[in-house]
């Protein structure tokens, strides 16, 4: 993947409509498939932890452009013939074949067909209530671009999930599952460079072991004797989230999963996780999953009646 800087091709590829850029934001602005297929996944998967949840394959065609307005999936991307323009933070890169592009939930994206004008590409949506923690787990940054020597793993994958998502049954739930951590497991042992940085792995234990305390930047560089601005710089930069949306997040995937064993009450999972308050657990629940605990705990027992 090479970096772009010429402002001339920045200004033809992503600019050529500023007009309609300006009043449709988020959105395709020009479609061009070829040769398309796609399948996805049925709402059994919806509260499962990780799962591939749109599997295709297409020839992007000349004049292509799209844009992804904060998507709630992570994107794995693999360029097989042609190329393609990626802007991703105020960057351009060139994706070329034998790049596998991963870009992460909630990251907006636009990308163009390259010099050749088409691109062929296989693609993997990625989503689950426990993505962001995986990838944090695996030390994924923001955005990332590996060149697959052999790509073959990635093609058995792709296919054995396109499989089971276009003759899916709810037992096979558990497979695509498997194979979408193992393709993540994978990626990560390809490169050095995704593996944390010593100090963010002591956070994160730290917070691990300490969710229900009182939790907060400033005690967790008082902990590692560190400053505060450093600490959130790290988190930002290697997992997308601020410390404190990390302390959010991992609270709330405790929750959801102490939730669903329904060995205890509402009351004793927010006292656990470091809620006194069970009014402000129920809001931060309801911000993070679109219900309440108690509505989610319902919506468990109903399932299972």
């Amino acid at each position: 993947m090479k970096v772009i800087h010429d402002a001339d091709v920045i200004r033809k590829k992503f600019f050529s409509n500023p007009a309609t850029a300006k009043r449709f934001p988020g959105m395709v602005l020009n479609i061009d498939y070829g040769d398309f297929e796609h399948v996805e996944a049925s709402p059994a998967y919806d509260n499962y932890m990780l799962y591939a949840d749109i599997v295709n394959q297409y020839h992007l065609q000349k004049n292509h452009l799209g844009t992804l307005l904060q998507p709630p999936f992570l994107s794995v991307r693999y360029i097989t013939s042609g190329s393609q323009y990626v802007r991703c933070k105020d960057k351009i890169f060139l994706a070329e074949p034998g790049d596998l592009m991963l870009i992460p939930p909630q990251c907006s994206y636009s990308y163009a067909t390259g010099p050749e004008g088409h691109c062929f590409q296989q693609s993997i949506t990625m989503k689950g209530t426990l993505l962001n923690s995986i990838l944090a787990h695996l030390g994924f940054a923001k955005d990332f671009c590996i060149h697959l020597e052999n790509p073959e793993f990635y093609f058995e994958i792709h296919q054995r999930l396109k499989e089971l998502l276009k003759y899916g049954k709810a037992d096979e739930c558990e497979k695509n599952s498997s194979l979408c951590f193992f393709l993540l497991q994978r990626i990560a042992n390809l490169s050095d460079t995704l593996r944390p940085p010593e100090l963010l792995i002591q956070a994160q234990h730290y917070i691990e072991q300490n969710l229900g305390e009182n939790l907060s930047l400033k005690v967790l560089a008082e902990h590692l004797h560190k400053c505060p601005s450093t600490l959130n710089k790290l988190f930002k930069k290697h997992l997308n989230f601020s410390v404190y949306q990390y302390i959010i997040s991992r609270r709330m995937e405790c929750a959801l999963r102490m939730l669903r064993r329904k060995e205890h009450s509402i009351k004793y999972i927010a006292s656990v996780i470091g809620y006194s308050s069970l009014s402000n657990f129920s809001t931060e629940f309801k911000k993070y999953y679109k219900c309440t605990p108690r509505d989610y705990a319902l919506r468990e027992m109903n399932l299972m009646s």
